[in-house]
């Protein structure tokens, strides 16, 4: 057999790119808001941020801001408008801001002269100050930014087959009728165009259970459980060694033997432990099914299922089906109703027009970032054969087909993109270079084509020394849709076969995609009785490791096992993976080449502005400059002139206590409520919002990815959020 076939092919999914949430993680999270950095005049403190516009990694805001100068006790209050540059790390749920220019200020506490002075500070100061703000409470300060939250249309929604079942059964996935090859060394055929260990040994097929191994002629067959041949498991356990993965199957305390069903088009399966168990939602029209791992609905009035599969909503007035897609903004008015601390509030985020929904959205146009240093980012790609290249439909770009690597050929040139790295190349076989700019054609790739989530990363500036770079959520399957989000494209991607090698390519359906608003989608199975492996490494011909999805190029962590698995994409920061951190740049590389005077001044230093202990996070910036200050009763006072003034016209102490009115009387006094209260209120909320986003995912963190309520039938292992 050819030496090629001893290569090692990378199978993964467009999301399930990282390593498994660790049970009693912690997490510190980014310093809190407002935050204080010294300078020769004094100190400055600059409260959280009020975002107005995200486009790519240039953030807009504004923000209250407090000078003290050295030789005063009373800090004088202002706004200012930034305009900064984002470096987003989901995966350490932290956002750095820095390369601030000041586009405009209004310092409200200015006497005659003092404007201008004060202005001319926050602009030398902040340009050369960073700020971290967690992830999540950037995301919900998002919420009336304005952010591209744009629709990715030509995505498609028919529904896959769906199988109900009503006893343990397991799915086993193949990318079309069985494909076999040779493994070096013995008698035996694997099937390499799945993700589960499947063998041909003379004329019987072997898959194995983890505990327990199946046979069967055919894979349409009934599957029957029996001990394998020696070699056979010989052959397994030389491929777990190949990745690393001990043989250690899951132990289930249900011991039936689940009913194994092969799916050689899309398909989900949907096993209900018995009759269908009903529970009402409280507050809605809708019951749910107790006694699954899935999601299934009933809507009370029309007495129809519906079912959420990758995000996309699917109706029938029968489990037999016929199904039929239903928008997530034409949904039953009941779904938005369903409470977030309920069984079924994970589905909101499929649900346009709920909070959970738009967040969703929010986290899928938000950009994870990095700067890579040219002279350090690699690349290598391998044909089988001669580079082959097919035209992508209604663009004038071709697609490598014979690779694991997305090639694009574009005129004369050839980009590859890799890990959320563009590449540049003379020649399809390079040698490859960081590419520092894209065609615009790339924008206009189809979601019908295997490169379409390519559209999605981004080439924002350069220099000599590095390039900015960054990725959506849609590079790795996350798609706005709607108002909602979605996995997969739903459309079918051919993958390559040659006598040596099989490259997949994703899929959409098959692996009981779930969505999680603090680690994104996770994935798993219908049933679990001691399924250890899913998907495991094959040394050879391509296919599959270590993973349960198509992908073009990712890795996917090994032992992708039984009841599933909460994989954590915002932790699985491309930029992070070890193929490619080393060419991410040092903070002292980014600085150095970040915009504003570190980069036109070597001399430049950048500094970290840190908490300020013991000041409240309660003072904005509204739309005209006014500085504001939410009280205690919920009430808003205004900065002027030294004095935080109620907005009925009252002054107040220092401590915000509403001191007695003297002359006209709040009924007779002209309103000073400023025009913009509903917008501050917003940003309040908001801002809340993320203190709560921030708890959650600690809690989260400490305690491991969540299981499913302790309800939930023991043998139907499912999925983990």
């Amino acid at each position: 057999m050819n030496s090629r076939c001893t290569r090692l092919l990378v199978f993964a999914s467009w999301v399930a790119l990282g390593t498994l949430v660790i049970a009693g993680a912690s997490y510190a999270g980014p310093p809190e808001w407002p935050q204080v950095f010294k300078v020769k005049q004094g100190k400055i403190v600059v409260y959280q941020p009020q975002p107005e516009s995200l486009e790519g990694n240039v953030l807009k805001a504004r923000a209250a801001v407090s000078i003290t100068p050295k030789d005063k006790d009373e800090p004088v209050f202002g706004a200012v408008w930034l305009e900064a540059e984002v470096d987003v790390r989901k995966d350490d749920r932290e956002v750095k801001i820095d390369g601030i220019t000041v586009t405009k200020a209004r310092i409200a506490d200015a006497q005659a002269g003092q404007e201008q002075k004060f202005i001319e500070i926050l602009q030398e100061e902040l340009k050369d100050t960073r700020f971290t703000i967690d992830y999540d409470r950037l995301l919900a300060s998002l919420q009336d930014a304005e952010t591209e939250r744009s629709t990715a249309e030509g995505l498609k929604n028919a529904p896959p087959k769906v199988i109900f079942k009503f006893e343990p059964a397991i799915l086993v996935v193949f990318d079309g009728q069985p494909i076999l090859r040779t493994i070096p060394d013995t008698k035996l055929e694997r099937v390499v165009n799945t993700p589960s260990f499947v063998v041909k040994h003379s004329d019987e097929l072997w898959l194995n259970g983890g505990k327990d191994w199946f046979s069967a002629k055919k894979i349409t067959d009934e599957w029957d459980k029996n001990a394998p041949p020696r070699s056979v498991e010989d052959a397994f356990e030389k491929e777990l060694a190949a990745i690393g993965q001990p043989n250690k199957a899951e132990d289930s305390k249900d011991k039936r033997t689940p009913e194994i069903i092969a799916a050689v088009e899309p398909t989900e399966l949907i096993v209900i432990d018995g009759e269908a168990q009903f529970q009402p939602i409280v507050g809605t029209e809708l019951l749910y099914v107790t006694n699954t791992e899935s999601d299934v609905f009933m809507e009370v009035a029309s007495q129809k299922y519906y079912l959420p599969l990758s995000g996309r909503w699917y109706r029938s007035s029968s489990t037999d089906g016929p199904w039929q897609y239903v928008r997530s903004d034409s949904l039953p008015a009941s779904f938005a109703q369903i409470p977030p601390a309920s069984d079924k509030g994970d589905v909101l985020a499929f649900v346009a027009g709920t909070r959970e929904a738009s967040e969703a959205v929010l986290d899928a146009q938000v950009p994870q970032t990095a700067a890579i240093v040219r002279n350090a980012a690699t690349l290598t790609v391998s044909y089988d054969g001669a580079p082959k290249f097919e035209p992508i439909t209604g663009t004038s770009i071709a697609l490598a087909q014979n690779t694991d690597k997305q090639v694009l050929q574009i005129g004369g040139a050839y980009y590859c993109c890799d890990n959320a790295i563009w590449f540049i190349a003379n020649d399809a076989k390079g040698p490859w270079a960081v590419c520092d700019s894209l065609p615009e054609e790339i924008s206009k790739i189809p979601p019908e084509s295997a490169a379409y989530n390519t559209k999605y990363v981004y080439i924002y500036e350069s220099t000599p020394e590095v390039v900015y770079v960054g990725y959506t959520p849609a590079y790795v399957g996350c798609y706005p849709y709607y108002g909602a989000v979605v996995y997969g494209t739903g459309w079918y991607y051919h993958p390559w076969v040659s006598p040596y090698y099989y490259y997949p390519r994703p899929v959409t359906f098959g692996f009981h995609a779930s969505y999680n608003p603090y680690t994104g989608w996770g994935f798993g199975m219908s049933w679990s009785n001691g399924w250890a492996h899913v998907s495991i490494g094959f040394g050879g011909y391509g296919g599959y490791h270590g993973g349960g999805y198509w992908g073009p190029g990712y890795s996917r962590p090994p032992g992708y096992h039984g009841g599933g698995a909460q994989v954590d994409h915002h932790r699985n920061n491309m930029y992070n993976r070890p193929s490619t951190q080393p060419a991410v740049a040092d903070r002292a590389t980014r600085d150095r080449n970040s915009p504003g005077s570190s980069r036109d001044n070597p001399t430049a230093s950048t500094r970290d502005a840190k908490p300020s202990a013991g000041t409240k996070n309660n003072v904005y910036a509204d739309k005209d400059g006014n500085v504001m200050r939410r009280e205690g009763d919920g009430s808003w006072s205004q900065r002027d002139q030294g004095n935080w003034n109620s907005t009925d016209g009252r002054p107040q102490t220092k401590d915000g206590a509403t001191r007695p009115s003297t002359g006209n009387s709040p009924s007779t006094r002209p309103s000073q409520q400023p025009a913009n209260t509903q917008q501050l209120n917003r940003d309040y909320q908001n801002r809340q919002r993320g203190d709560q986003r921030v708890n959650n995912y600690q809690n989260q963190s400490r305690s491991g990815p969540s299981s499913r309520p302790a309800s939930r039938p023991s043998g139907g292992g499912g999925r983990r959020r």
